[in-house]
């Protein structure tokens, strides 16, 4: 795995952990997720695939906490993250507002996770200026 490959595992572990934050991964979700990276690889020409592989691997785990999944992905986020752009990460929060918006009502927990990785997001960005 190519270091940048770092920072799309651990968006894929991210979004993991926003699915499972309201208890449960829910189909529509998934669907959501797989059309929106669809139609971003399509019209910005970012190739997205390692994300849902990492989703669904690990979606088939049943080892570990919401609070872990969303640690380890934003340790191994960072550890790729400075290949992103501005483009990059713009692209990133739409998914992320898409993954929590497929399954209505936004709980509290997607809702602050979400947030977590939004803010980190914007740290990072303002870090490479």
């Amino acid at each position: 795995m190519d270091i940048k490959d770092n920072m799309y595992y651990g968006f894929g572990r991210i979004l993991l952990a926003l699915s499972l934050a309201d208890g449960k991964i829910d189909k529509s979700e998934i669907e959501a997720l797989e059309r929106k990276i669809a139609k971003i690889a399509i019209e910005n020409e970012v190739d997205l695939d390692l994300v849902l592989i990492t989703f669904e691997k690990w979606k088939h785990e049943n080892t570990f906490s919401v609070i872990d999944m969303m640690k380890g992905g934003l340790h191994d986020f960072h550890l790729g993250d400075f290949h992103l752009s501005p483009k990059l990460a713009e692209l990133f929060r739409s998914i992320t507002e898409t993954i929590i918006s497929a399954e209505e009502p936004i709980t509290p927990e997607e809702r602050k996770y979400a947030n977590q990785f939004l803010s980190f997001l914007t740290q990072r960005e303002k870090e490479q200026l």
